[in-house]
């Protein structure tokens, strides 16, 4: 029994509707990493000060770290939905695109976003490396994000078996909590 004989193929008005979304997410994603990485940059510079920005919303207070946390999470949203991009169109030239999966287009991004942050914050606390030990430079903090975007599963993955967390897919009563290692 194939893929296609399992679930019903997506509804082509649905497939227009995440085809839009995934252009409009690239695009904001695209506008936004040009916007804030100058202000990263500069924001990134020994003795600067926060600046007062506004984007999609109210003003707030921008630090380095903060701009460093939009860069990534911007980086991961492009990943994302690169990862994305590829998988739809691929799927939707064959015809293979099911009904079911139209909340993960939307909501990968999002996902994808958060688990850059962590990742981010991996990789800047010491926890994981990412190029030479002590590098530390916008452009591998956003490289950190894309590839935890373009790589979602993975880095979930990696992270859960590298803080040790139980399986998601097996019940909690089968498993053992994993001990401290202090």
């Amino acid at each position: 029994m194939t893929a296609a004989a399992t679930h019903p193929p997506m509804r082509p008005v649905v497939q227009w509707a995440v085809a839009i979304w995934l252009m409009l997410t690239a695009l904001v994603t695209f506008v936004g990493l040009v916007w804030i990485w100058p202000i990263a940059l500069e924001l990134s510079a020994e003795g600067a000060q926060p600046q007062r920005i506004r984007w999609l919303g109210p003003d707030f207070k921008a630090t380095a770290m903060t701009s460093l946390i939009l860069v990534v999470a911007l980086s991961a949203v492009a990943g994302s939905v690169v990862q994305l991009i590829t998988v739809f169109t691929l799927r939707a030239g064959k015809g293979t695109l099911e009904r079911g999966y139209e909340a993960w287009y939307f909501l990968r991004p999002l996902a994808a976003a958060l688990v850059g942050i962590v990742f981010f914050l991996a990789v800047y606390a010491g926890l994981m490396t990412i190029g030479e030990p002590g590098q530390e430079s916008l452009p591998v903090y956003a490289t950190s994000g894309a590839l935890a975007g373009l790589f979602t599963d993975r880095v979930l993955q990696r992270l859960q078996s590298l803080l040790g967390a139980t399986n998601p897919d097996a019940p909690g009563s089968t498993q053992q909590v994993p001990a401290f290692q202090g």
